[in-house]
């Protein structure tokens, strides 16, 4: 196994892994404000739809033309050759075998796709494996016959168009009931838009239900939530069987908005020779919210360079460098923070500029 910890292009030569394969890495980075990574990344592939061919009625032996890993590729913070499946268990999440596709098609029933070739439609969720974010995707066993099982379900489109719907942040009162209409907003995709529930990542602190007719979902807290966090997964589905995964953040509680730092209270920084000693004070006032990232920035820095995860209260970090990298010098005056909190990743306002004195 290969650690990495803030080596976003090093030890394994990302984002490229070359001869080491990505399900037997374990990855570690603490740069939660996608400067590296990114949290809001969906996972895509450039596999070719089609994964494998049935001719329509054998039971037994392979299917022909059947993907691998070596097909194609997934793209994830990893980069952009990964794995769709781990080699430990199988080199593919395809059908394998023909006595696979005959069920699935007498179970399920079959396309006729819009170039004229039938076909068995499934659907299969990929994650990045570095945030766990999922999305959903259409793939196909082409048929080189009709099928002798299985029911005709119609004409299916089959030059497909991507969903876009952007992910959702918002809030509800303690003991409240939010509702919301998750088609509205989603372009895309060829034919009628619709909610799905077939797949939903449900949320930990609240109770969530679906009506496909409207679009619309419901969300109520769990009673004794007063304040806090909660986010969930539900699935669009357009009429030519593209997908869209939409993650929804809810904060629970008064919708306030979370408290900006300031210098002596919540964080101090002194000066050094050559750095700046930060030491980490009582938490702001955060309304629900989890610091998941303090950061900091010199005045005349183009980024934002990371102080600790999450809030360690009490304790103490050295910077020796600006947030752009630069070694600490008499002419850094002052520093300025910020956090990010989980809920949609949002950024705290920037404090006040802190006097500080590097000699």
């Amino acid at each position: 196994y290969a650690m990495v910890a803030n080596d976003y292009d090093g030890a394994i030569a990302y984002p490229d892994p070359g001869s080491q394969p990505q399900s037997e890495v374990i990855f570690e980075d603490d740069d939660f404000n996608n400067e590296r990574l990114d949290f809001s990344r969906v996972p895509t592939h450039n596999f070719d739809p089609t994964v494998a061919t049935w001719n329509g009625s054998a039971s037994s032996g392979d299917l022909t033309n059947r993907h691998t890993n070596a097909s194609g590729g997934k793209i994830t913070n990893l980069g952009s050759n990964g794995e769709i499946a781990d080699k430990p268990f199988r080199d593919w999440v395809f059908p394998v075998l023909n006595n696979e596709a005959r069920r699935y098609s007498q179970n399920v029933g079959y396309y006729e796709l819009s170039g004229g070739s039938d076909a068995l439609l499934f659907r299969d969720v990929i994650s990045d494996e570095i945030t766990g974010r999922p999305e959903m995707y259409a793939w196909y066993v082409a048929c080189s016959s009709t099928p002798t099982v299985g029911s005709n379900l119609g004409l299916l489109d089959d030059v497909t168009t991507t969903i876009v719907r952007p992910d959702i942040i918002t809030t509800v009162a303690a003991g409240g009931t939010l509702v919301l209409d998750v088609v509205s907003g989603a372009t895309g995709g060829n034919g009628t838009i619709v909610l799905d529930d077939t797949d939903v990542y449900l949320p930990n602190r609240g109770d969530l239900s679906l009506n496909t007719a409207t679009g619309e979902v419901t969300y109520e807290p769990f009673y004794y939530l007063e304040e806090g966090e909660d986010e969930f997964y539900v699935t669009l589905r357009s009429g030519d069987n593209m997908f869209k995964m939409v993650k929804v953040y809810v904060l629970v509680g008064p919708a306030t908005t979370e408290e900006t730092l300031v210098g002596g209270t919540h964080i101090t920084a002194t000066g050094g020779a050559g750095e700046i000693t930060v030491n980490i004070g009582q938490k702001p006032e955060l309304y629900g919210r989890t610091v998941r990232l303090v950061q900091y920035q010199i005045p005349g820095d183009t980024k934002w360079g990371r102080v600790c995860n999450l809030w360690p209260q009490g304790d103490t970090i050295t910077l020796t460098t600006d947030a752009d990298g630069n070694a600490l010098t008499s002419a850094d005056t002052a520093i300025r923070f910020r956090y990010i909190h989980n809920h949609g990743l949002g950024e705290s306002a920037a404090s006040a500029d802190v006097p500080v004195t590097v000699t």
